[in-house]
């Protein structure tokens, strides 16, 4: 596991000629790492197929539940026993084996701004035929 990590910190940071201040090269990883944005709260409701992640600087995250495959069965007892990890970087249920990012959701938040940005037509705009 600490191996793992180590090859993260490898390729997705770099570190300056003193090998003192570690910069984040990814830009998401520059919003957690170096902006500070981390989860501070998550709610959970099954029957609404939701998971709302309440972030340090006040944004909200929202995702299906039925989205994530690992959680997609899990009764909402199950749910409710998440624990937030690593300050704020992750979301772990021990129960269910499952570990995720808050970068995987912020990379997920932005694939779909963008397909609904580029799929959504704005109006009285010209149609090519």
């Amino acid at each position: 596991m600490k191996f793992r990590f180590l090859l993260y910190l490898k390729f997705n940071f770099k570190m300056d000629k003193n090998k003192h201040n570690i910069r984040a090269k990814d830009p998401i990883d520059l919003l957690i790492f170096e902006k500070g944005i981390k989860i501070k709260n998550l709610f959970i409701d099954k029957d609404a197929d939701t998971l709302i992640l309440l972030l340090t600087n006040g944004k909200i995250l929202k995702s299906k539940l039925s989205n994530i495959a690992e959680l997609s069965n899990a009764n909402q007892e199950q749910l409710n026993t998440f624990r937030i990890i690593g300050g704020g970087i992750g979301i772990e249920w021990e129960e269910l084996e499952v570990d995720l990012s808050l970068k995987g959701f912020i990379k997920n938040a932005a694939i779909n701004n963008i397909i609904n940005q580029l799929t959504l037509s704005a109006p009285n705009e010209p149609e090519f035929v």
